[in-house]
């Protein structure tokens, strides 16, 4: 079975709540392990990372919109992180950076 999320969270731009997320969004990050992959990725113009673990057949999109907004999209029971990575693209990003 595949079961996709998506979670938008409005972090009030509290740095405790966006640590977790900016740390692997370095332009330069990749890290390879067996099965997989984390990497930093540039979505619609907007910082990301980009999680792939073939073991667990489950991928990870995370993007920051406007130093503020987290969009993550998790995927389960997928072969890649294409599913994950359509489910963010198909947000409308920019808009999103507008709201005040």
């Amino acid at each position: 079975d595949r079961v996709i999320d998506l979670e938008i969270i409005d972090s009030g731009m509290n740095p405790v709540v966006l640590m977790p997320q900016t740390m692997f969004m370095g332009q330069s990050y990749s890290e390879r392990f067996d099965e997989g992959y984390r990497k930093a990725v540039t979505i619609a113009g907007f910082p990301a990372y980009e999680t792939w673990d073939g073991n667990w057949q489950r991928a990870e999109v995370v993007v920051l919109v406007a130093k503020r907004f987290i969009v993550q999209a998790t995927a389960q029971g997928v072969d890649n992180a294409d599913a994950a990575r359509a489910l963010v693209t198909a947000v409308n990003l920019s808009s999103l950076a507008t709201v005040k």
